[in-house]
């Protein structure tokens, strides 16, 4: 297929030329689908630094637990695992909207606390903290029995 056979696009109408640029186009995708509950998101409260952020869209996900380890290495470098007995590190990962959370970046090695969909809260340390474009990004770890 040559240049002159392509399809002709107009950007600028694809991503709304109402709505001023492509920034703007991002932030209508964040909450109309990635943080929409009819397509990802789902309510929940978030506890940082002695506030509470309630009832919020946010996107949890990769929850998975698996050994803790130490860090005393093997003779080959490996962490170690701990053998504590009925232990798992769970980790997720949760993304919201900055603005949710009122500005506030929780910062890592810092504890947060996630409500779960019964009100109850699950306690987190903050392993990674990133925000791009208006979404705030988190990793997640917690033991689990």
């Amino acid at each position: 297929m040559s240049a002159e056979e392509w399809p002709s696009v107009d950007w600028q109408a694809e991503i709304g030329e109402e709505s001023g640029n492509f920034k703007d186009a991002v932030s209508a995708d964040i909450s109309g689908v990635f943080l929409n509950e009819n397509e990802f998101a789902e309510r929940r409260s978030i506890r940082y630094d002695g506030e509470t952020y309630e009832n919020i869209p946010v996107v949890l996900n990769g929850n998975r637990q698996t050994n803790r380890f130490l860090a005393k290495k093997d003779p080959v470098g490996r962490p170690t695992e701990d053998h504590g007995q009925g232990l798992y590190l769970a980790s997720c990962i949760l993304h919201c909207a900055l603005s949710d959370m009122n500005g506030v970046r929780p910062e890592k090695g810092e504890r947060i606390g996630i409500s779960d969909t019964e009100g109850d809260y699950t306690s987190y340390y903050i392993s990674a903290s990133n925000v791009e474009m208006g979404m705030l990004r988190l990793e997640l770890e917690a033991i689990d029995q």
